[in-house]
């Protein structure tokens, strides 16, 4: 009975381990989805950004060609510097946000390693038990056969 009961205990055992090595893997999977989806909002950020820059551009190539008159010069002077002013503010709101979503994407990077080695760690432990295990159920065999091959040289 004891020998089933360690076998039962080792099954579980290896049962519980699976199903932790499944979830690791699920949370390793989300983490790298994670990344690729932090990845691809840093390069349409930084294509919004050469957008704007574009748009600078062409803002102040207009200023120069539409510059006929002083008072169309002025306005267009007055518009082309809000212009600027709202697409350098643009560019660096976008400019931090890459930023950010850089250092979200290596606390991520870190996490999914941490969780890496927690994980190979937990696996050494299990696999350490299962051997402790696999001793204790040899042990506890060989001695049952001991004491039946007593029983049966006295019987």
């Amino acid at each position: 009975e004891r020998a089933k009961a360690l076998q039962e205990r080792a099954a579980r055992t290896a049962a519980l381990q699976q199903r932790h090595a499944a979830t690791v893997a699920t949370e390793l999977a989300i983490s790298r989805s994670e990344l690729e989806s932090a990845e691809d909002e840093a390069q349409q950020l930084r294509k919004d950004i050469a957008v704007a820059r574009r748009k600078q551009q062409d803002a102040q190539e207009e200023q120069e060609a539409h510059a006929a008159s002083a008072r169309e010069a002025q306005t267009l002077a007055l518009a082309a510097s809000k212009a600027e002013s709202e697409v350098s503010l643009q560019a660096t709101v976008l400019e931090l946000q890459i930023v950010l979503r850089e250092r979200e994407q290596a606390h991520r990077e870190s996490l999914a390693g941490e969780m890496e080695a927690t994980h190979q760690k937990e696996l050494r432990l299990l696999a350490a038990a299962l051997h402790r295990l696999g001793v204790r159920y040899g042990r506890a065999l060989g001695q049952s056969e001991s004491q039946e091959e007593d029983a049966a040289s006295r019987g």
